[in-house]
C-alpha cells in the first residue's frame, strides 16, 4: 500500500476499503490492546510496506513488508504416524495419525492392526478402544486421527497403520511388555538344579 495512505486511526478504520477491517481486543488482566489489520481475500495488489504507528510520549512505529502470491502454493500431500511404541501391559497405547491433502484435508483415515481393519465393535476392541478425528482449522488441508486402546494386552502388539482416503499410508510397530512374565521366569530358574555350579547358575542368569 502506498505510504501516504491513513487505513486505521485508532480503533476505526478510516479508509473505505472493503476488503479491510480493523479488531481490537482487549486484555485487562495485562493492560493490554491487541489491534489486528484483517485483510479479506488477499491479493496481490495488497502486497506492500504497513506501518503500525503507536503514539504517546514518544511514537512507536513497526513496519512490515506483506507479499501475497499470484499463484496458489502447491502442497504435496503428507502422512506422518506416531506415539507409544513400548508400553507395558495394562496401560494404554495411544497412537496419532496426520493426513495432509495437497488442496484439501483428506475425508476419512482408517486404522488397521497386523492388515486387519480395526472396528470399534469387534470383539478384541470393544468397550477399550476409541477413535477421535478432527480438522485443523489452519491450513485447512490436515485431518488427525488419534487411536487409543486402553488396558494394552500382549495381543495387541504389532504393526499398526493408518491409511487416508486418498490411499497414503504408514505405519508404526508397538510392542507390549510383560513384566510379570519376566519375573515368572526368573523364579522358575532360580530353584537348585542336580549337578549345577554356583558358576553354571550364575552363567543361567545372564541368558
Amino acid at each position: 500500500m502506498s505510504p501516504n495512505i491513513f487505513l486505521t486511526i485508532g480503533e476505526k478504520m478510516y479508509a473505505e476499503i472493503e476488503e479491510m477491517s480493523v479488531d481490537v481486543t482487549r486484555l485487562p488482566k495485562y493492560d493490554r490492546v491487541q489491534t489486528d489489520l484483517i485483510i479479506k481475500h488477499a491479493q496481490p495488489s495488497h502486497s506492500g510496506l504497513y506501518e503500525c504507528q503507536i503514539s504517546s510520549t514518544k511514537i512507536y512505529n513497526y513496519i512490515v513488508q506483506l507479499n501475497v502470491l499470484d499463484t496458489r502454493p502447491v502442497f504435496e500431500p503428507a502422512l506422518t504416524i506416531n506415539g507409544t511404541v513400548y508400553v507395558s501391559k495394562y496401560s494404554n497405547i495411544n497412537l496419532t495419525c496426520n493426513a495432509t491433502g495437497s488442496l484439501r484435508a483428506p475425508e476419512d483415515i482408517d486404522w488397521f492392526h497386523n492388515g486387519l481393519k480395526i472396528r470399534q465393535n469387534d470383539p478384541q476392541w470393544r468397550h477399550r478402544t476409541y477413535i477421535y478425528k478432527y480438522q485443523q482449522e489452519v491450513p485447512g488441508r490436515s485431518l488427525v486421527s488419534i487411536l487409543t486402546v486402553e488396558r494394552s494386552e500382549e495381543r495387541d502388539a504389532g504393526t499398526y497403520i493408518c491409511r487416508s482416503s486418498d490411499k497414503d499410508t504408514q505405519s508404526i510397530t508397538v510392542h507390549v511388555l510383560n513384566a510379570d512374565k519376566g519375573v515368572q521366569k526368573r523364579e522358575h530358574g532360580s530353584g537348585p538344579h542336580d549337578g549345577s555350579s554356583p558358576g553354571a547358575s550364575a552363567a543361567l542368569w545372564l541368558c
